[in-house]
């Protein structure tokens, strides 16, 4: 009865930390997703709707930046350097994070090849997706990679 017990303990141990690592880590949105949201939060949602954030720039022309305070920095395995949420006139349109260093950018190109294809266009370094309103641009600069996600109906200069 006792191992009984503690097979049962230790299974519902490994189910609440499996949750509790999921329910962190965000996981790249895939290609139906994409046109809803990224990151649990709907393209065009106000700011003033969301809480939790804190504004990191105001870049002028009704653009700012914020971060999430209960954001860890993973996107799926990649370790992140930065993650941003970008508002024009307060509607979420952008959603950036950051990688460095050679095994997380193989592992992101990995993710993104997987999840979203070859891209639409590439020029040098830099890589784009086009997915009917939602624009995906990676900037490669030695080990060091940029993602962005636009939302094209609401920023302004992604065409």
């Amino acid at each position: 009865m006792k191992k009984i017990f503690l097979v049962m303990m230790l299974a519902g141990c490994s189910l609440l930390l499996f949750y509790i690592g999921t329910a962190f880590a965000t996981e790249p949105t895939n290609i139906g997703d994409l046109e809803f949201g990224i990151d649990g939060i709907k393209w065009g949602t106000n700011i003033n709707e969301l809480s939790g954030f804190t504004i990191h720039e105001d870049a002028g022309d009704g653009r700012k930046i914020y971060t999430r305070d209960v954001d860890d920095l993973l996107f799926g395995r990649v370790d992140l350097v930065l993650r941003f949420y970008g508002f024009e006139n307060d509607k979420f349109c952008t959603y950036a994070i950051g990688v460095m260093g050679r095994s997380n950018v193989q592992v992101l190109n990995w993710t993104l090849m997987d999840i979203y294809g070859n891209p639409d266009r590439v020029i040098g370094g830099n890589r784009v997706w086009d997915f009917g309103d939602v624009r995906i641009q990676y900037s490669e600069n030695n080990e060091n990679v940029t993602l962005i996600f636009f939302y094209v109906p609401i920023v302004s200069g992604t065409s």
